[in-house]
């Protein structure tokens, strides 16, 4: 049994959140927090099967919006994403020096939101909303400011471990899951 650990050889079940709607949440959250329309900006990291998994899915979500254009979507290398995102960031907004060039910023896990929020404020442009995803203390802090950093989502990690708990206990009677695999949604966090 996997809790956030993937499927293979000899892996009963793996738990795990629903990546596709952390993604898509977010990617929603972003698109109406800037009315619809607007130049958003990506922060991606394909080769985590989780981050892209949201990547995947917060495109196909913009992609409802047809006032919405992804101008950008950046990797963003591990180890130090936050810097990483930074410098990026610092980068797009002298590539894009006018209030309103840029709507927003998704970022699939918080640590690149918080270096696009440090870089923004830091240029002191606003009017630019920033979301992630993980629902980490950092990014609470962060969106409790009401600044830049407007939401993330939180993984249920409690909710995961009570669920695969159960299943676990229910095959050590005889029942086998009925799949090798359970998602697991997150829950938005915002300022509100």
């Amino acid at each position: 049994f996997g809790l956030d650990a993937g499927n293979g050889p000899g892996v009963v079940l793996n738990i795990t959140s629903d990546n596709g709607q952390l993604g898509k949440e977010t990617a929603h959250f972003l698109a109406e927090a800037i009315g619809g329309k607007g130049n958003v900006i990506m922060f991606t990291h394909d080769p985590h099967p989780g981050v892209r998994a949201r990547a995947e899915a917060a495109a196909a979500e913009f992609a409802n919006y047809p006032e919405i254009t992804v101008i950008e979507k950046k990797h963003i290398e591990v180890p130090g994403p936050v810097d990483f995102a930074r410098n990026a960031t610092q980068d797009l907004l002298t590539a894009y020096p006018n209030d309103g060039d840029i709507a927003g910023i998704w970022a699939g896990w918080d640590e690149p939101a918080l270096g696009a929020t440090q870089a923004i404020e830091a240029a002191g442009r606003s009017g630019i909303v920033v979301v992630g995803i993980d629902g980490t203390d950092f990014a609470r802090a962060e969106i409790a400011k009401g600044g830049p950093f407007a939401a993330s989502i939180a993984q249920d990690f409690d909710g995961m471990a009570k669920q695969l708990v159960e299943i676990i206990a229910a095959y050590l009677k005889g029942e086998k899951p009925a799949s090798d695999s359970v998602q697991i949604p997150g829950v938005l966090v915002t300022g509100e």
